[in-house]
């Protein structure tokens, strides 16, 4: 249960406790609201990843007209983080697609 509340924690108004249901036989796993919580989730995820690509464009178009041996690093450093960020998508995608 513990891995689960930490699993979704970043998600507001989440409730772990929607998973499971009681009925005579037990507690009982729901399908749907985990369903609900890996989507709330992993549109979470994805929104972060498009946000911190978003800065790191930004920040190679502030730089790319500049002559400066520090904005070469700078573009170069945010090209990098993107094409880390990018790999990361793919990941999530491909976990999700599971």
């Amino acid at each position: 249960m513990n891995t689960l509340v930490e699993q979704f924690s970043d998600l507001e108004n989440y409730d772990v406790s929607k998973i499971f249901y009681s009925t005579a036989d037990g507690m009982k796993f729901n399908t749907d609201a985990t369903r609900e919580l890996i989507d709330a989730e992993y549109d979470l995820q994805v929104n972060n990843l498009r946000d911190a690509i978003a800065e790191e464009t930004a920040i190679i178009e502030a730089n790319k007209d500049s002559k400066d041996a520090n904005a070469y690093a700078t573009i170069q450093n945010a090209q990098a983080n993107i094409n880390a960020y990018n790999a990361e998508l793919a990941s999530l995608q491909a976990l999700y697609d599971q």
